[in-house]
């Protein structure tokens, strides 16, 4: 019979984790867990049915479908989009998408270089003259997942989203793994 080291847990987590037979039963049952823990986190990554709206929102075509200043670093399975700040001007990316009627949801994650002096993001969805944006403060060395429900009251068509770096003096905002899904319509 083999054991498996439960120092540490807590004792309800030890009964059940004692031990097994042999090592192909500890081996299944170590698989059982991590398909259980990689849908639970799947279902975090997208956790609407409505569709991916963005494309390259990894960047792992480099600059297709971005526009804005954009450098990408890493290797092509791995690119990461870097803005550089200006110290005059806020700096942005946008792609355009089209969607239904009904809110959506916005996820990426932003991290500022240890210099970074500037005020953070500013995320904005709009088409034509019209746009609704958010601030989203970053501080220097900062690592965020940003998240953004939006717009109940848009109506379906033709819109952009827009990551704003605002002004700062020194440093630069890595972003990458955007994904935008389309929610449900709320019943009015």
């Amino acid at each position: 019979m083999h054991s498996i080291d439960t120092a540490g847990e807590d004792s309800q987590n030890a009964r059940v984790m004692r031990s097994y037979r042999n090592p192909f039963e500890a081996a299944c049952f170590g698989f059982v867990l991590c398909c259980i823990g990689s849908s639970l986190s799947w279902a975090d990554e997208k956790p609407y049915a409505g569709g991916l709206l963005l494309k390259n929102g990894g960047f792992e075509d480099g600059r297709k479908n971005w526009s804005g200043n954009i450098e990408l670093v890493g290797d092509r399975e791995n690119h990461v989009a870097v803005v550089k700040a200006d110290a005059k001007k806020a700096v942005a990316i946008s792609q355009e998408f089209q969607k239904k009627e009904g809110p959506v949801f916005l996820k990426f994650t932003a991290t500022a270089s240890g210099d970074y002096s500037g005020k953070g993001l500013e995320v904005r969805f709009h088409s034509g003259g019209r746009y609704w944006f958010w601030g989203k403060g970053l501080k220097p060395g900062e690592t965020k997942t940003i998240t953004q429900k939006n717009g109940k009251h848009l109506k379906a068509g033709k819109y952009r989203v827009t990551i704003r770096v605002k002004p700062s003096d020194f440093g630069e905002i890595h972003l990458d793994n955007f994904s935008l899904s389309q929610l449900p319509a709320q019943k009015k």
